[in-house]
């Protein structure tokens, strides 16, 4: 059998700065053709939340946070336009909670049981919005993805105040809020725990495993860890913790 190996053509190869110039173009391109459905699916439920009944507003609601939150990612993956930096803020966790069980009980988790057990005297914790929704969505969509299938699927969100100096990012602050998401699959493969945080590292078919990633990546940027508690044959939990307001 020959070897064949590939021709280079130096014609046809761009210079570093000029693929990278081509790479922005293309996002900043990308964005704008996304933008512009997006305004469109905005505007029309804008004109659904002021002519439904009561029951239909907070879907129609929903439809136009989520329409903005994609705009916001967007506008962090486009190059070509600026993203305002805004301070950490005051946020109450349970709004997020429930904004986020809402979606998903609205689309992906649909059939999926929501048990919700929330600490009332929690405090807000510091953080910016739509990258605490993005986080808790994504470890939600793992957990209504875990319990496919299974008799009576499940997901509790649990959350409380840590009491004392338990748990902190290294030489950081304390992270007293706590937030758990547990689901009741059949858990997480004991060889796949170790690099679950890491990307391209999933157990399912089809799985891009990034969810979990990002999470990550998201809690480092907000000052919170996210962590997993799992043991071969038992439901996971994943939870965050996350600094007071």
């Amino acid at each position: 059998m020959t070897n064949l190996k590939p021709t280079l053509r130096p014609d046809l190869v761009l210079p570093a700065p000029e693929w990278t110039a081509m790479s922005a173009q293309l996002a900043a391109s990308l964005a704008h053709e996304i933008r512009n459905p997006l305004l469109s699916i905005r505007g029309a439920a804008q004109l659904l939340e002021q002519s439904v009944g009561a029951e239909d507003k907070s879907l129609a609601r929903l439809i136009i946070d989520e329409a903005m939150r994609i705009e916001e990612l967007i506008a962090r993956l486009d190059p070509l336009t600026p993203t305002p930096q805004h301070p950490p803020e005051a946020i109450n966790i349970h709004e997020i909670t429930e904004y986020v069980r809402l979606a998903a009980q609205s689309s992906f988790a649909a059939e999926v049981k929501f048990v919700t057990q929330y600490d009332p005297s929690l405090p807000p914790v510091t953080g910016h919005r739509a990258p605490l929704i993005q986080a808790v969505m994504n470890l939600v969509k793992n957990a209504a993805e875990a319990v496919r299938g299974v008799e009576d699927p499940t997901i509790t969100l649990r959350t409380r105040y840590m009491i004392g100096d338990r748990m902190r990012r290294a030489g950081g602050r304390t992270l007293p809020i706590h937030l758990r998401v547990e689901d009741n699959g059949p858990g997480i493969p004991l060889d796949l725990a170790p690099r679950l945080f890491t990307p391209f590292s999933s157990g399912r078919e089809g799985g891009k495993g990034l969810g979990l990633a990002i999470v990550a990546r998201l809690m480092e940027e907000q000052g919170g860890l996210v962590a997993l508690e799992s043991a071969p044959g038992k439901p996971a939990i994943f939870s965050l913790y996350l600094p007071q307001g």
